[in-house]
């Protein structure tokens, strides 16, 4: 099973979800754009997402008809169906570091191989999202130490092998569309899947807000996607965006 909207691949593209962005309202529910290079790609909190021609997958889908409850736990949803795409191509094992890093262990330590950003828009009464999905597949450890990404890996640094960009749109394609488009799939079921391999859960990690550094040990996410954190004293719910969670002692442990 996968998406049933369009598929538009383009040669270079400012950023696939700038395209659905400016495009998305005459477009159709679950389409689907991808590209081989971006000159302007971005991540959460405004950072760039850099990419090297056709040694990544850069893809974005337009989602149209997502509930309320789907929509808090989008985010998560992106980064499970990637984890499980990567799994069905045997790259495992694949953890999420919350919200939605996909991360995996090298000999260097943990490094982040895929970046989420789902961004929203409300026009003409109606409201849709455009969830983005960059994922390092040949890229060596070299060329992103050259580009300053030292916490990034890719498919080919740690596995010594990737998929092609088709195997890899179609396998997120049906993973995506199992999650959010089967309407037998709640957000209790995301929520469980997603616990199981997000690797925050149960760490000690470091909560950096408005210049402050508070310890804590992350609990469980909650259905709204908040990550709820307890330290000596109070219980903490920290919503994605507004601070960085990191490992106590480095990116993810």
């Amino acid at each position: 099973m996968a998406g049933t909207g369009r598929w538009i691949h383009l040669h270079t593209v400012d950023s696939t979800n700038e395209y659905l962005k400016r495009n998305g309202e005459e477009l159709p529910d679950w389409t689907l754009v991808t590209a081989s290079h971006q000159t302007a790609g971005k991540g959460r909190q405004g950072k760039v997402w850099q990419d090297c021609e056709a040694q990544s997958f850069l893809g974005s889908w337009l989602l149209k008809g997502l509930s309320e409850e789907q929509l808090k736990l989008l985010p998560m949803a992106a980064g499970l169906a990637v984890s499980q795409a990567l799994e069905q191509q045997g790259m495992k094992p694949v953890w999420l570091k919350w919200p939605n890093d996909v991360v995996t262990r090298s000999p260097n330590g943990f490094v982040k191989l895929a970046g989420i950003l789902c961004e929203s828009r409300f026009s003409n009464g109606r409201f849709w999202v455009v969830c983005g999905i960059g994922l390092n597949l040949t890229q060596t450890r070299e060329q992103l130490m050259q580009d300053g990404l030292e916490q990034a890996g890719s498919l080919q640094s740690v596995w010594g092998k990737a998929p092609d960009a088709e195997q890899v749109r179609q396998a997120l394609d049906e993973r995506l569309f199992a999650l959010l488009g089967n309407p037998e799939i709640g957000a209790e079921q995301i929520l469980e899947q997603y616990s199981r391999v997000c690797i925050t859960l149960g760490q000690e990690v470091l909560i950096e807000q408005n210049g402050q550094k508070i310890q804590a040990t992350a609990q469980q996410v909650e259905p709204d996607g908040t990550l709820l954190c307890r330290t000596q004293t109070q219980t903490l719910r920290v919503h994605a965006g507004e601070v960085s969670v990191r490992g106590h002692r480095g990116y993810v442990d």
